[in-house]
């Protein structure tokens, strides 16, 4: 019966990717990360059971995904009836494309990498070698104008510049990449490097045609991110990149990540807390009032003007209930997109699926019709979706939500400047 279950929604995870691939839809990014954080890692703990819940925890984490999963196939068919496969063949005709926009676009992301080093320098008398628990302390004492804040805003906004290189100048496309994996070695930041990601995996999954070799490099990108991310958290662990490679060698730093992925620990641990939440009923501060989507809904707002409306980061809720200290106000948990959704509604949750799919559905619709007709502006926002979908898979629904939202503010921003014409005396 359990393994049955671990079975069936692996397949209905992979066959919704399949399907999201063949209609070169963006949703594959969120289906491709639980696919990674949940699908197959609940399928292998269903097999072997080494985190130590019970079968009946392990078989209800089954069934809210296979339920949800199901109602998002449905309705999703149901909304796509009669659409046309949308095939991206003249997204480069215009080689040209708004140069002002191009230019603009990668001057601020070189400024959003500038802030950071400057920053860096100033704050800790360094470029490079920052540790993660440095940076945490001062963004804790830094106001409003964080200029780390500040830059990853810009970077995230601006990362996707990459992709209009793409056709028409590689060396730009890779420097561009190159500059990208180097902001996110600096900070350690795990989810800096989702735009490398998602702009080197960009043109293999939008050929006009779905092969078999396309289908395979996925695949290998996809192990890949699973390995840079777990890198990514040692520089966490050793303090910072240069103090890393000082204790370690590649060798036995490969050694490590390797012992990590094996082990289930890190990012494919997400899980457990979705099935500690499970195995509690929920029985916690917070949970089950909807917080994650009513602090969406009262974004723009910030908490000290909402009257108490707007509640609590429900990530921080997950994070001290997971640990059982109820006065932690740093640590935060998220358990993927499923875990969030349990944490936030219970079993009601999975019926979410049905507003998950209309609202993405359209979400798509809309970056389509930005493709055809801007597609300068196209690129940096579809890498910025891209971002923001594989975050919310990751259960950090609210990041998520907002960083997209920060980020298409700056790009709108920079478009609308392009279009203002200097008067010559």
């Amino acid at each position: 019966m359990s393994s049955t279950l671990g079975i069936l929604q692996l397949v209905l995870i992979i066959l919704i990717i399949l399907y999201e691939y063949k209609m070169k839809s963006i949703l594959i990014f969120l289906w491709g990360a639980l696919l990674i954080l949940f699908g197959v890692p609940h399928f292998l703990e269903v097999l072997f059971r080494s985190s130590g819940y019970t079968i009946q925890t392990l078989n209800t984490a089954s069934l809210f995904v296979i339920l949800f999963n199901f109602l998002y196939i449905i309705t999703r068919s149901i909304l796509s009836k009669n659409q046309n496969i949308e095939l991206v063949e003249d997204e480069y005709k215009n080689k040209g494309g708004n140069r002002k926009l191009v230019q603009l676009l990668f001057g601020t992301f070189i400024v959003s990498v500038l802030i950071l080093y400057i920053s860096n320098y100033i704050f800790f008398g360094k470029v490079f070698g920052v540790s993660w628990g440095e940076y945490i302390n001062v963004n804790r004492e830094l106001g409003l104008l964080n200029p780390f804040k500040i830059s990853l805003y810009l970077f995230f906004a601006t990362a996707g510049v990459g992709l209009i290189f793409y056709e028409n100048s590689k060396k730009m496309y890779l420097l561009v990449l190159g500059i990208i994996l180097t902001y996110s070695l600096t900070t350690g930041n795990r989810i800096t490097i989702l735009p490398l990601l998602i702009s080197s995996i960009y043109p293999f999954l939008y050929n006009k045609k779905v092969k078999l070799t396309s289908v395979f490099y996925l695949a290998i990108f996809g192990m890949l991110t699973v390995y840079i991310v777990y890198f990514l958290r040692l520089i966490r662990i050793y303090g910072g990149f240069g103090d890393m490679l000082e204790m370690r060698s590649l060798g036995e730093l490969n050694s490590e990540v390797m012992s990590m992925l094996l082990s289930g620990d890190g990012e494919l641990s997400l899980k457990n807390a979705f099935y500690f939440f499970i195995e509690h009923n929920n029985n916690f501060p917070n949970f089950l009032e909807g917080h994650t989507y009513l602090r969406i809904l009262l974004m723009p707002f910030p908490t000290s003007y909402t009257f108490g409306l707007k509640p609590p980061d429900f990530t921080i809720s997950m994070g001290s209930a997971y640990i059982s200290n109820f006065n932690n106000n740093s640590y935060s948990m998220h358990p993927t997109l499923y875990g969030d959704l349990f944490g936030n509604f219970g079993m009601v949750g999975l019926t979410t699926s049905i507003i998950l799919v209309i609202i993405l559905t359209f979400f798509n619709k809309w970056l389509t019709k930005i493709k055809s007709s801007n597609s300068t502006f196209y690129f940096p926002v579809f890498v910025l979706a891209g971002t923001m979908l594989v975050i919310i898979g990751r259960g950090s629904v609210y990041n998520g939500v907002f960083y997209f939202a920060i980020g298409y503010i700056i790009i709108k921003i920079l478009s609308i400047i392009t279009k203002f014409k200097l008067k010559r005396y």
